[in-house]
């Protein structure tokens, strides 16, 4: 009896040996990988949240710089310009153009255009009556020498970052005529475009640094940091930019960080970091998790299956072949069904877990793909201009020289139109993978659907389409990219030409949306034989088509275009007949 019991004590001591040695090394290898696939999805999230922001930061360094060269062509940086008064009292002129400017995209804490010994011709309604000196003499050096658009180093007054901005003007022989200088505030000026993190976590932040890692912008509640040296690894900032680095913050807080270089007329990095705790906490939670869980199911297995050690190695040996395999790669293996209850559930419990990881990778992989297509694509369409332009030249060659042959003319034919069928494919591909810069103008719909019918007349008439304009918009104005738009609603209303039967009718209408005052909805409805209810999910998809010789880029485009700005596009099917698309649009034009 002693013996017995001796017996299932080394029994009980080699199955929690050998079962939870598998376990430990599954959770280690599986606590790495999860770690370097949350990694790679940190890479991700960070760095769609760092491109959308560097996006937003470029367009408005972009349009700032414009802006100076706007009031650079007005007629008080130009000519001898005494500007207005409208006090007799006030100390300075000021000028319309500039006062434009000081309302732009920046934040200036003063603009004036001075004279070429620094004295101040015009300023601002915001100055009129504020002595403006003139900029010490290292800056007066720095922008005589210029010969366009510069900038100073900054100047750090209470928690706020202050660049001097310098657009100088230019008589016929090339002499100063005028300097335009501006102190960009770049704390205010900055505020909406990176002051919301939420896209990026609880602890997540974004931070704008020179190139020396001195803080020009931070979150509110960290601006005692502005004018210090940022505290991160070298090699954020002599790249590979966009590589997710761990390090510790001023704080001591284990972070990950991502950067990215500024290349305009500005050497600044722009900084998205996010706390390593709540990034892995989902990590630790399910690690935490799969320990306990594992553990009492071991020991539960350990007391109550003594007599049947020998029935339960084989399916641990089978788990741990399985796991063995998944963990080289193979993550199509799955456990055997087995026979025992015990092992059974523990069997599906794993293939499970397995499923959902592979679900997980799966996931990651095709956000990744479709952050790159758009720089994909711009790169193939790149490469394949140049030899299908030499292919088409030589094509429209040889049908010059066949064209006495009938057959072979036919052929040539056939080719050069394929060839232009590849040519409209691959335009219409670069402008999907294109960024968009939205030219906000004021239009009316009248005016877009003229400019969309003008385009279309050709074919409407070839197939003897009637297209009705209900315009109940009238005169409101949309602020709106008119190029863009036209491209959409074109995009949508040829569509409906070519579904509608020969003969069909086309409404074409705008108003305002149903109880939303400040949106505007535009509707194209054709007569045609509608959409199938298995495509509906399916018709803003990169690349997926139901009409013979469509590329599956237009209604892609058609939501990219809309989504820009800041509206929503839907299809359906009419009550009667046809099919209806449907786009609203935000009257007073996207959010900043």
């Amino acid at each position: 009896m002693k013996t017995r019991r001796s017996l299932a004590r080394r029994i009980l001591v080699c199955m929690l040996f050998v079962g939870l040695l598998p376990v430990i090394l599954m959770s280690i290898e599986n606590y790495v990988s999860g770690k370097k696939a949350i990694e790679n999805s940190e890479y991700s999230h960070l760095g769609y949240a760092l491109k959308s922001r560097l996006t937003f930061l470029e367009a408005w360094l972009h349009h700032t710089m414009k802006e100076l060269g706007f009031a650079a062509q007005n007629s008080c940086s130009l000519t001898d310009c005494a500007g207005e008064k409208s006090d007799p009292g006030q100390r300075n002129p000021t000028c319309r153009a500039l006062q434009t400017v000081m309302r732009g995209h920046g934040v200036y804490q003063s603009l004036a255009v001075y004279d070429p010994d620094w004295s101040v011709l015009v300023t601002t309604t915001e100055k009129k009556d504020a002595v403006i000196p003139p900029p010490p003499d290292s800056l007066k050096h720095l922008f005589s020498q210029a010969s366009g658009f510069t900038s100073g180093p900054p100047i750090f007054i209470n928690g706020s970052a202050i660049v001097p901005l310098c657009q100088p003007t230019f008589d016929e022989k090339g002499n100063i005529l005028t300097y335009i200088l501006g102190y960009l505030d770049i704390k205010q000026s900055l505020d909406r475009i990176l002051g919301k993190s939420s896209d990026i976590g609880e602890t997540g932040h974004f931070f704008l640094l020179a190139d020396d890692g001195t803080y020009l912008w931070t979150p509110n509640r960290m601006e005692h940091l502005i004018g210090t040296r940022a505290i991160i690894p070298e090699s954020l900032y002599i790249g590979p930019y966009k590589q997710v680095t761990h390090y510790p913050d001023r704080d001591g807080t284990r972070v990950l960080g991502i950067t990215a270089l500024i290349e305009d007329d500005f050497s600044w990095l722009l900084l998205a970091q996010i706390d390593e705790d709540e990034a892995y906490e989902v990590l630790s939670t399910r690690v935490m998790v799969g320990v306990v869980t594992g553990s009492l199911m071991l020991i539960l297995i350990a007391l109550a299956s003594i007599r049947l050690s020998k029935r339960l190695s084989q399916p641990l040996r089978e788990l741990a072949r399985v796991a063995h395999h998944i963990s080289s790669g193979s993550m199509q293996e799955r456990a055997p069904e087995f026979a025992e209850e015990e092992t059974h559930e523990v069997g599906i419990a794993f293939n499970t877990m397995v499923d959902r990881l592979s679900a997980s990778r799966r996931a990651l992989s095709r956000s990744t793909a479709l952050a790159a297509i758009g720089e994909l694509s711009s790169s193939i369409v790149h490469e394949m201009r140049n030899p299908l332009a030499s292919m088409k030249i030589n094509l429209q060659a040889l049908a010059d020289k066949l064209r006495d042959d009938p057959l072979y003319a036919e052929l040539s034919a056939i080719s050069i139109q394929q060839a232009d069928r590849l040519e409209i494919m691959l335009t219409d591909l670069l402008k999907y993978g294109a960024p968009f810069e939205l030219k906000l103008s004021y239009t009316t719909f009248d005016q877009l659907a003229k400019n969309v019918l003008q385009l279309l007349a050709n074919e409407a008439k070839n197939k003897n389409i009637t297209i009705h304009l209900d315009d109940q918009l009238k005169d409101c104005p949309l602020l709106l990219d008119i190029e863009l738009m036209t491209r959409a609603l074109t995009n949508l209303v040829n569509n409906a030409i070519q579904w509608a039967p020969e003969g069909g009718i086309i409404n074409f209408s705008g108003y305002r949306a149903p109880g939303e005052d400040d949106w505007a909805s535009i509707r194209v409805r054709d007569n045609g034989p509608g959409i199938h209810d298995s495509q509906l999910q399916k018709l803003f998809k990169l690349f997926y088509s139901t009409r013979k010789g469509g590329n599956g880029i237009g209604l892609a485009n058609v939501k990219r275009i809309v989504e820009y700005h800041g509206g929503f596009v839907s299809g359906g099917n009419a009550r009667e007949r046809g099919a209806v698309f449907s786009i609203l649009l935000p009257i007073g034009g996207p959010e900043s």
